[in-house]
């Protein structure tokens, strides 16, 4: 449940750096809404409550569609999968969700948070990893958003060169990570590890648990520094 409760805050928080987007609690789900077609800006997720929020969350869905629905473990509202495929949604991708309570010996290279005239590169950097076949409105409103959250931002340098980047975002007793990013030229060196390492070693020096969500056939290189399953994260897309 640390792990699900990390996501939504990490999505609601990116939601609200969002220009434009309208973001709400409803009785039984968090919802963002915008103008723009941007999905980051446009879903729902954290669904809770009993049949009744079940049979409202089929109303809003016939005249509501949201570009994203995201299907948590932790999630209890009845019936969720089938009201998603009924309003004519389909599973998308699917993500394992992962935690660690380990503290790695020190490594080499150094950990730090990246300064104010940095944040816009680390950004980009995160933008170009993993959005990088998105057209230009698209990269460019993820990288305003990410500097506009202020979530904290990393970089992991080796000879005073940065090598790798990634976002944390806290919640109670958990230390949430996201977007570890080495650029093309600098993958296969162990840049990546060292940064999952020092932020593991991060969270567990301040008694928090460190979660993050992956693709699943990352999941064997992320347990072998420790982090063991707890989840799953399923996001659904209208067709």
């Amino acid at each position: 449940m640390a792990a699900r409760q990390n996501l939504i805050t990490t999505y609601m928080t990116m939601a609200r750096a969002t220009e434009g987007a309208t973001i709400s609690q409803e009785p039984g789900w968090v919802q963002s809404s915008s103008r723009e077609r941007f999905a980051f800006a446009q879903f729902a997720l954290g669904f809770e409550g009993d049949e009744q929020a079940a049979a409202r969350l089929r109303m809003v869905l016939t005249h509501q569609p949201w570009k994203r629905l995201f299907h948590i473990t932790g999630d209890t509202m009845p019936g969720l999968l089938d009201i998603f495929e009924g309003a004519g949604y389909r599973q998308l991708y699917q993500l394992v969700e992962l935690a660690s309570e380990e503290e790695p010996v020190e490594g080499t290279g150094r950990l730090r948070l990246a300064e104010d005239h940095e944040r816009e590169w680390v950004a980009d950097q995160m933008v170009d990893c993993f959005f990088n076949k998105q057209d230009r409105g698209f990269t460019s409103a993820v990288s305003e958003s990410t500097l506009r959250c202020n979530c904290p931002l990393w970089l992991m340098e080796n000879d005073g060169q940065p090598q790798c980047v990634a976002m944390t975002v806290v919640t109670p007793g958990t230390l949430g990570i996201y977007n570890v990013c080495v650029p093309q030229h600098l993958r296969r060196q162990g840049y990546g590890s060292q940064m999952v390492r020092a932020l593991q070693r991060y969270a567990a020096q301040r008694g928090l648990l460190a979660v993050l969500q992956c693709d699943p056939r990352l999941a064997e290189w992320y347990q072998r520094m420790g982090f063991f399953f707890v989840g799953e994260v399923k996001s659904f897309a209208p067709f």
